[in-house]
C-alpha cells in the first residue's frame, strides 16, 4: 500500500511539473523532477528514471545552468546505454527527447542541426517503439530549432520550408491560449524570416497572424510593444477591399506547391501529410479556376 501511495504522489508531482515549467518556476520543477527520480530508481524503473533525468537537465537549461544541464543530459544517456531497449539508433521518443537536449546545448548551429534533425527522424517513425498516438507538438518544436539555426545562417529558403512545417502542425492545436501563443510565435518567427527573403510579410499569414493577435493580446502582452510595432505595419500593408479571394489563394497555392515540394523531397512516405497537402492544391487551383491541374492533385 505505501509503494502505491508513493507511485500516486510521483505520478502526480510528475504531471504537475509542466505547468510549473510554463509558470516559468523552473526550481520547483527540478525539485518534482527529483522526487519523481528518487522514486523510479529504488523501484528499478530504469526507463522512467533516464527519462526523468533528462528532463531535470531540461529545466536546467530553461534556467539558463548550461553546466548542470550538460551534466544531467550525459547522466541521462549513460543511464540509456544501461536499458535492454538501447541501440545505437534508438527510436523511442523518449531517447529523441535527450537527443534534442544535446542539439539545444550546442554551440555549433551545424551540429546542433545534426541533432535535431536526427530526433526529428525519431519523432517521426518511433510509433511502433513507444506507443505514443502522436509526437506533432514535439516536431513542430524541433521544426522551430531547425528553422532558427538556418535563420541564424541567413539560409532562410531551408529557414521558411521548416517554419512552414512547424506553422502546418500548430495551426491543428490552436484550440487552447497556450497554443494559440505557441502558434503565434511560430508565426512571428515566419514573418521575420519571410520578410528577409521576399521584403514583405505573405498575405495570407498575415490574415492569420493578426486574428491571432487580437484574440490573445493580453496573453502576449509581454511582447507588446514590438509586437504592437509589427501589427501596425502589416495593417499598413493590407487593403481588405482590394485583394480579392483569388490573389489570396494564388499566394497560398505557391506556399502549397512548395510545402508539396518539401514535403516530397524529405519525407516521401508520409502519405497522409501528402494527400492533405494535395487536396489544398486541388483547392486553391480550383479558386483560381485553373481546373484541368485542380482535377490532377485530387487525383493524386
Amino acid at each position: 500500500m505505501s509503494q502505491l501511495i508513493s507511485s500516486i504522489t510521483v505520478s502526480t508531482s510528475e504531471r504537475f511539473v509542466p505547468f510549473l515549467a510554463n509558470e516559468y518556476d523552473y526550481d520547483k520543477a527540478i525539485v518534482n523532477y527529483t522526487k519523481a527520480y528518487g522514486y523510479y530508481s529504488k523501484s528499478s524503473q530504469f526507463q522512467h528514471a533516464a527519462k526523468i533525468t533528462n528532463f531535470i537537465g531540461d529545466m536546467y537549461l530553461e534556467n539558463n545552468d548550461k553546466e548542470n544541464a550538460r551534466f544531467y543530459c550525459t547522466k541521462s544517456h549513460d543511464m540509456w546505454k544501461e536499458l535492454p531497449i538501447y541501440t545505437s539508433e534508438n527510436s523511442h521518443c523518449l531517447f529523441a527527447n535527450l537527443i534534442k537536449l544535446y542539439g539545444r546545448l550546442e554551440d555549433s548551429k551545424q551540429i546542433a542541426r545534426d541533432y535535431f534533425l536526427k530526433a526529428l527522424r525519431i519523432y517521426e517513425n518511433s510509433f511502433q517503439m513507444c506507443n505514443h498516438t502522436e509526437h506533432d507538438q514535439s516536431i513542430a518544436q524541433l521544426c522551430e530549432y531547425i528553422a532558427d539555426g538556418y535563420h541564424q545562417e541567413d539560409d532562410d529558403n531551408n529557414a521558411y520550408q521548416y517554419i512552414m512545417k512547424s506553422v502546418t502542425i500548430r495551426r491543428e492545436y490552436a484550440s487552447s491560449t497556450k497554443d494559440r501563443s505557441d502558434l503565434f510565435n511560430c508565426l512571428e518567427m515566419c514573418r521575420n524570416i519571410y520578410a528577409k527573403t521576399h521584403n514583405s510579410f505573405s498575405s495570407v499569414l498575415k490574415y492569420e497572424w493578426l486574428d491571432l493577435f487580437n484574440s490573445d493580446v493580453t496573453r502576449l502582452f509581454h511582447h507588446c510593444k514590438d509586437l504592437l510595432d509589427a501589427r501596425d505595419e502589416i495593417q499598413k500593408s493590407l487593403d481588405f477591399h482590394l485583394i480579392p479571394k483569388e490573389i489570396h489563394a494564388a499566394k497560398r497555392l505557391e506556399h502549397s506547391l512548395k510545402r508539396l515540394k518539401f514535403i516530397l523531397k524529405t519525407d516521401p512516405e508520409n502519405d497522409e501529410e501528402i494527400i492533405q497537402v494535395h487536396c489544398q492544391v486541388g483547392d486553391e487551383y480550383k479558386i483560381t479556376q485553373d481546373y484541368n491541374w485542380s482535377i490532377q492533385h485530387y487525383k493524386k
